[in-house]
């Protein structure tokens, strides 16, 4: 290298390290702001956590010092960040359905938005030419609160003690059910007591969550025995395990159920929930009767319930329960939970009598014959529950549940005709009778009557207007609470009463007149026919209906209490223990 040129190289060596040096300084420094942004993140999030334990319904005007204050105390115990050290902007404020946070000036605050930052120095500040920077980052937290309940309970129904619930529970699980289950050597009161806790089951079962669990859809109900037996074994409740392992090994392998169809579980809402042994035994019983069902046509349930009525043909009442009842668990508003829903439609052979009041009786359509039918049609809808909210203190825990029921109808009828010429006198008042007729001595009424001997009630589809509270105490997980505006007892038909079709039935006044028969149309709805309804309600006609409306009530009624169906509404009961105030990250 020639003299002249020695110095060139440490030049550009020189000017080289320089912009190393400078890249290398950018680049360190670049990392520390995001590290930086990082630290500040986790910092909102644990002070948003930390502030929004203070939201307890006091105003903002009372909060807003409180969560300052706190705020300060939060960032001193998370001294680790980088940078100089953080300063806090705290909003209170609600969300919004969408989750979006809401900034409020007055009223009580439910969610928190906490912003964080700090100023990082960089290292190599006067190589790059600036001397530091700043971040800063926001966390929103709200409370929560979630709770579990159920609409209808077969557990809270056996333990009533009731012999007719009891043996409606059995014919689910029976030999003549889907499971073929003798109930009486297993013991299921045993079960009663025992809860099983839905993330143990899960876990059981081979999934993560409780969650994960209910969308798994037709699971097998050997399966879910089983599970259900180590759960309780694991638990040290091994009389009841032992109880639930037997009927698990009676079980077909074949045979499933949809977990969905008996549980209701919010995301991320089913930790720590639970389910009574017996509503779970009972729910899956129903699931898996009610795919056999849709299989073979068979119906679900079989009273065996006889109609001894005098002129009614023999039968016994045949119930398809189309839903099992749910538990349902999460947050307000997003947790729903059924009752069951069944229904009965069928029709009964009926020999009527030859006469009622004097008067021919026979088919409603059909003069010729006395062959009838009575018509049996029971729709019961059920009810939906929504949790509105969970209150939690040291001396009370409070559910709400909107409930909304759906269409309920309870029918049974007989039709018939009643047809003939009977004296006028006590039916045909005077001041219907004609001139021509009033001293006639043979006046006589020819009656064409379309009747009909019934029990009816029905109840229309409504929304819920207004919550159903279940407080403990004075409850205590195990006692029904109807629903606002539910009938003050279960399914029942009152008893049937006959009467006239007016618009369908015709009355003719007759009578010789000098040797001349006179006639005179008369209007129905103004005679007096109490005694041909009496007559009627007194003969086999209504005394038979009275007992089918009978063996109807006792094969309905404990079917209904197993399910929580009351007219327009349904029984709550709670499930512990609901979780008030939970502290939530949502943005």
């Amino acid at each position: 290298m020639p003299k002249e040129e020695r110095g060139a190289v440490a030049v550009v060596a020189a000017f080289g390290l320089v912009i190393v040096m400078a890249v290398a300084a950018t680049v360190m420094d670049i990392g520390t702001l995001r590290v930086a942004r990082t630290d500040m993140q986790s910092l909102a999030d644990v002070v948003a956590l930390d502030l929004v334990r203070d939201l307890d319904g006091r105003s903002v005007a009372q909060l807003q010092p409180v969560v300052n204050a706190d705020a300060v105390s939060s960032i001193a115990r998370n001294t680790t960040t980088v940078g100089t050290r953080p300063t806090a902007t705290v909003q209170l404020g609600s969300t919004s359905s969408s989750g979006q946070f809401v900034l409020m000036a007055s009223g009580s605050p439910t969610a928190v938005r906490v912003s964080v930052g700090t100023n990082v120095s960089f290292a190599f500040a006067g190589i790059i030419g600036s001397h530091g920077g700043s971040t800063s980052r926001a966390a929103v937290a709200n409370t929560s609160s979630n709770a579990c309940f159920r609409l209808g309970s077969f557990a809270a129904a056996l333990r009533t003690g009731d012999s007719a619930i009891a043996g409606v529970f059995e014919s689910m699980l029976g030999s003549s059910s889907a499971l073929g289950i003798s109930m009486t050597s297993v013991g299921y009161m045993g079960l009663i007591n025992s809860s099983i806790g839905l993330d143990a089951l899960a876990a059981q079962m081979g999934v993560g969550t409780p969650e994960a669990l209910v969308q798994q859809g037709n699971v097998s109900v050997k399966n879910l025995f089983s599970a259900s037996a180590q759960v309780l074994n694991a638990k040290g409740d091994t009389s009841a395990g032992a109880v639930m392992g037997q009927i698990a090994a009676k079980v077909n392998a074949t045979v499933v159920a949809n977990i969905g169809n008996i549980l209701s579980v919010g995301t991320g809402q089913g930790a720590g929930a639970a389910i009574n042994a017996v509503d779970l035994l009972g729910g899956a019983a129903l699931g898996a009767a009610l795919i056999a069902n849709i299989a073979d046509h068979n119906n679900l349930l079989h009273t065996g319930v006889a109609w001894s009525a005098p002129h009614a043909s023999n039968g016994d009442i045949a119930l398809t329960v189309i839903e099992a009842p749910k538990q349902g668990c999460g947050l307000p508003g997003t947790a729903t939970a059924t009752t069951g829903q069944m229904q009965l439609i069928t029709a009964i052979g009926f020999n009527l009598p030859n006469s009622v009041a004097g008067l021919s009786d026979s088919n409603a359509a059909d003069l010729t014959t006395k062959q009838a039918s009575i018509a049996v049609d029971a729709e019961l809808g059920g009810a939906t529950g929504t949790l509105t909210g969970t209150t939690c203190s040291t001396s009370l825990t409070e559910t709400r549940v909107r409930v909304s029921t759906r269409f309920t109808k309870l029918q049974v009828s007989l039709p018939f005709q009643l047809n003939g010429t009977i004296s006028a006198t006590g039916i045909v008042p005077a001041a219907l009778v004609p001139a021509i007729l009033k001293n006639a001595a043979n006046l006589q009424v020819q009656l064409h009557l379309q009747m009909k001997a019934s029990s009816y009630v029905e109840t229309a589809a409504q929304g819920g207007t207004q919550d159903t509270l279940y407080d403990v105490p004075p409850h205590n997980y195990n006692d029904p609470q109807p629903s606002p505006g539910s009938s003050s007892s279960y399914l029942g038909l009152a008893t049937p009463n006959v009467s006239v079709d007016l618009a369908n039935s015709t009355a003719t006044l007759t009578a010789k007149v000098a040797g001349v028969t006179v006639t005179a149309a008369v209007d129905v709805s103004q005679l007096d026919l109490s005694s041909i309804t009496t007559a009627a309600a007194a003969s086999v006609i209504g005394t038979s209906l009275t007992e089918v409306v009978g063996n109807l009530n006792n094969a309905l009624t404990p079917v209904a209490q197993l399910l929580g169906i009351r007219f327009a509404g349904a029984d709550l009961f709670g499930v512990p223990t609901p979780t008030c105030s939970r502290p939530r990250l949502i943005g």
